[in-house]
């Protein structure tokens, strides 16, 4: 595979949209090792390394908050449009799918996310109630989030609440409803990975950075959009590690001190780039 189909597969770094790379002319089948190894030199070179560095910079420089990107997907679709890679555009506002290839099957998707998150407005949960201390109020209003691993957890946890809820009120002689949201917030199902998509992006993974660097992640409790996906396709869900302990202290997600060292941005480019074309390459992976 030549060196110069490399920077049309970059843009899935760039937090935006879904790439479907359908079947490229085929050729010569290509070992995983020299194609983790030639993507990943080709990331490092300076023009494009600076390329990476520069549009995440300013992806950053102006975050947006869902459903609400417009200069960030402006930008995207800018860079896209430099490269040559057609792609439909809106979906759900801001969102769009570009395409890369002959369009045939075998096809492969990558997605990933391009919105921000207002920093540190995460609650644990609210009590809405009365003004006095020394009166008992008519009505109390209170709520939070509730999380599975599974999403059949799920589905049990709004029922005991809903059953606990209302029963405990009942006892004391009160009346209570709960209000899940569901016609305004769609609950996010859990994530779960295809087994053999993630035995997929494992050995890509091993074959890029090593075995020991490729590590097991694990559950969290968090919601994720990717989950929908998963629902209706194979699909392996798979996080690049940006922390560098010889720089800054280590900070989190969603404060105004979280570090990224960028590094490791053609990691994850070669990273990307390579689970695509070796899944193409020999097909490992079934997709129907």
């Amino acid at each position: 595979m030549e060196k110069t189909l490399f920077p049309f597969v970059i843009p899935f770094t760039c937090l935006s949209y879904f790439i479907l790379l359908s079947a490229l002319a085929s050729g010569s089948e290509t070992k995983l090792s020299y194609v983790t190894r030639e993507l990943l030199e080709s990331a490092r070179e300076p023009e494009f390394f600076n390329w990476l560095k520069r549009v995440r910079r300013r992806i950053h420089e102006y975050p947006e908050l869902a459903f609400e990107e417009y200069n960030t997907s402006e930008v995207i679709r800018s860079e896209l449009d430099s490269l040559g890679i057609k792609y439909i555009w809106p979906i759900a506002k801001t969102g769009g799918v570009g395409s890369v290839g002959s369009g045939l099957e075998t096809w492969f998707g990558l997605r990933a996310d391009m919105d921000a998150l207002p920093i540190q407005v995460l609650s644990l949960g609210f009590i809405e109630a009365g003004q006095a201390g020394n009166v008992i109020p008519e009505k109390v209003r209170f709520g939070g989030t509730i999380r599975s691993i599974t999403t059949e957890g799920l589905s049990y946890l709004q029922q005991r609440i809903k059953e606990v809820v209302e029963n405990q009120a009942a006892v004391h002689q009160c009346s209570a409803s709960v209000d899940f949201m569901e016609e305004t917030m769609r609950p996010y199902p859990a994530t779960v990975n295809d087994e053999a998509m993630y035995e997929h992006a494992k050995q890509v993974g091993e074959a890029l950075l090593g075995e020991s660097n490729v590590q097991v992640a694990a559950p969290i409790m968090a919601a994720e959009d990717f989950s929908f996906y998963a629902q209706k396709m194979k699909a392996a869900f798979f996080q690049i590690g940006v922390q560098n302990k010889n720089e800054k202290s280590f900070k989190r997600l969603h404060t105004p001190f979280f570090f990224l060292d960028e590094e490791v941005l053609p990691i994850g480019a070669a990273l990307h780039a390579a689970v695509a074309i070796s899944y193409l390459d020999n097909s490992a992976v079934e997709t129907h």
